[in-house]
């Protein structure tokens, strides 16, 4: 889309007229304001899992360690399997225990939980990276070794089922290592990103707010095509914002950046979900208390297990109930994660008139079903979703949004613009 089809200049002559036009000047409620003024729906997704499981056959203990003898082992044990002259010895290690949950659309969700808990695979099921059957799967884990993943549950979008729409363009997961071209600038970064993506249902959007001659639809116009500019931070996260992915999953995103970056991420993360109606988990390892609150829902997840899956104001309720406290000078999020640690969690016991007793996830998980949030959640999910308020812009039907001469064209670019870059002349 060029500016000769959807005019983008004015945009500072529009927010000066917001005062005359009695309008909020803040973006977050400006754009759902107008918006609602034109009759635009923004299509939103629900996501659902119930009962998902997940089970690896891995080494356990020095068996499983990366080292060059155990490597050569794994080659000679993994032919005498193949050939069925020797049993496998690799044990069966669970990574999420029948967990179930809702992520609503334009509310951000922190996921939280000490290395190991099953935020990745969690995440990646999520964004159907672990294929639309969810039955078994060979991963490659950070040390390089290969482990077998037996998945079982279901996912769905707005009741669909991943066999219903394509989850690679309807949903982004982003890992936790950056992938990028050192010779490219950001902003060729993005742009790239943007013709390989295409525009998707903004396109349409565009046009019908272009026909729609009022002022109101021209700072609608105006703003929807500046936002992801001022959303993007860094180049991971801008180029999922500049393609027309719906549902959001980011694995550790905040690895290698100070509490000040992630903060303004994390802000202008949360400025695009709530405006665009994205649907969006990200996990984090140990957030600041201020990155913390900007966050609308908390998931936390030990062994495997939900122990809270709620609103971010009731989660300190939950473990009050439970006989925990929260120091007042402690992160929350550094308490949450520490609680259900056996070595920690006697710290945080608030009856000093009672016994400590160490209470374990499995404890935990069952107490949040009996509470308040829990119930309303299992409520809820029992409900099916209504398909027949699915938006038909919310889910991707097709693989490409672009033709394969426009892919074939972009890639060369770049192409071109590397070779002029590398070039010793």
């Amino acid at each position: 889309m060029d500016s000769s089809e959807v005019r983008v200049s004015g945009l500072g002559e529009r927010f000066r007229d917001l005062r005359l036009l009695g309008m909020p000047r803040s973006s977050s409620v400006l754009i759902p304001y107008v918006v609602c003024s034109v009759g635009i729906v923004l299509p939103t997704i629900e996501v659902r899992f119930e009962h998902l499981k997940a089970d690896a056959k891995v080494h356990i203990g020095t068996r499983g360690l990366p080292t060059i003898l155990n490597s050569v082992t794994n080659i000679f044990e993994g032919a005498a399997n193949a050939l069925r002259i020797l049993p496998s010895r690799k044990q069966t290690m669970p990574i999420l225990n029948d967990i179930s949950g809702i992520i609503k659309p334009m509310r951000m969700t922190l996921l939280l939980g000490p290395p190991g808990s099953g935020k990745t695979t969690l995440l990646l099921a999520l964004a159907g990276r672990l294929g639309n059957d969810l039955k078994a799967l060979k991963l490659q884990s950070h040390d390089k070794f290969l482990f077998y993943l037996q998945v079982s549950g279901n996912v769905t979008y707005n009741g669909h089922g991943m066999d219903d729409f394509v989850p690679q363009r309807t949903a982004a997961y982003v890992g936790q290592h950056d992938l990028h071209i050192g010779e490219m600038t950001v902003w060729e970064t993005l742009a790239f990103s943007a013709r390989c993506q295409g525009v998707g249902y903004f396109y349409g959007m565009m046009h019908e707010l272009r026909n729609q001659n009022n002022i109101h639809c021209q700072i609608l116009t105006n703003l929807f095509i500046g936002l992801p500019i001022i959303v993007v931070d860094i180049r991971t996260r801008g180029e999922i914002l500049v393609g027309s992915a719906r549902a959001l999953f980011m694995d550790e995103i905040s690895n290698g950046l100070n509490t000040s970056t992630t903060f303004q991420i994390i802000s202008s993360l949360r400025q695009a979900i709530h405006i665009l109606g994205v649907t969006a988990v990200i996990s984090l390892l140990q957030p600041a208390p201020e990155t913390y609150n900007l966050f609308d829902e908390i998931i936390l997840l030990s062994d495997g297990q939900i122990v809270y899956h709620g609103p971010r104001e009731d989660v300190l309720d939950f473990f009050k109930s439970m006989g925990f406290r929260c120091p007042e000078r402690k992160g929350v999020a550094n308490f949450l994660q520490e609680v259900t640690s056996k070595k920690d969690q006697k710290q945080y016991w608030a009856h000093n008139n009672q016994p400590y007793r160490y209470i374990s996830v499995k404890e935990f998980s069952e107490s949040f079903r009996l509470f308040h949030v829990g119930q309303a959640m299992a409520n809820e999910i029992v409900v099916p979703y209504d398909k027949s308020m699915n938006h038909p812009s919310a889910l991707a039907a097709s693989k490409y949004d672009v033709s394969t001469k426009e892919l074939l064209k972009a890639n060369m670019d770049r192409e071109i613009l590397l070779m002029k870059r590398n070039s010793f002349f």
